[in-house]
């Protein structure tokens, strides 16, 4: 009876360290890690088991809880690196994108301010055009203006020059025309004095024949009646 108990201890301490071990097995698995070939587990199989047996299988099941917390450490610890990397490659790529879209933006609005000071440009030209336009049509209206006046100047003064002229010709010819008219009359006069003094002087010498006719003839007749005496 104390024989078949050992017995039946051992193959109940062994059955429980098998099931453990499938439950560390099944338990310490790691879903989220790459599948990896399965490892061959030796069934071990044994009717009597001692302390150090069993010390021996405990050593070994925490060898292998310890070898799968590295395993799942370090691939977690990769897991974390790829994500860090994958960060910082996302990282880089942001900022790599946003260096990319502030140089378009630049390059944009250099093109815009370039635009913009080529159309500044034109528009200063077109105002320049403006200005020169008109002040040469200003300039021109002035010029245009300055020869109407002095047109109509010249043409006022030419025409006071000929009234004058025509009135000096005018006076003169009135003047001239009065110094014929006085010589004509003084020739007038002179001629008449002159036929008036030839008329006095027929007359007078008329008058002294007459006279002495009759002063002849009254002699004849005295010296007639002197005769008779």
């Amino acid at each position: 009876m104390t024989e078949q108990g050992g017995i039946r201890k051992s193959l109940l301490i062994s059955l429980a360290l098998h099931l453990l071990i499938g439950v560390v097995l099944l338990v310490g698995i790691d879903f989220s890690a790459p599948k990896r070939p399965a490892q061959a587990v030796s069934i071990i199989e044994a009717t009597m088991i001692d302390d150090g047996m069993v010390s021996a299988q405990a050593e070994r099941l925490a060898e292998m809880q310890a070898q799968q917390e590295r395993a799942r450490a370090a691939e977690q610890a990769s897991a974390e690196a790829e994500q860090k990397a994958a960060e910082e490659a996302a990282r880089l790529a942001e900022q790599q994108q946003a260096a990319r879209e502030a140089e378009r933006l630049a390059e944009q609005q250099k093109a815009l301010a370039a635009q913009q000071a080529k159309a500044e440009t034109e528009r200063q030209q077109v105002v320049e055009q403006q200005r020169k336009a008109e002040a040469a049509q200003k300039a021109a209206e002035a010029k245009k203006q300055a020869e109407a006046k002095a047109a109509e100047a010249r043409k006022q003064a030419e025409a006071e020059a000929a009234q004058k002229a025509a009135e000096a010709k005018a006076a003169a010819e009135a003047k001239a025309l009065a110094a014929k008219k006085q010589a004509e009359a003084e020739a007038k006069a002179a001629e008449a004095k002159k036929q008036a003094e030839a008329k006095a002087a027929e007359a007078k010498k008329q008058a002294e024949a007459k006279a002495a006719e009759a002063k002849s003839k009254a002699e004849a007749e005295q010296a007639l009646k002197d005769l008779e005496a």
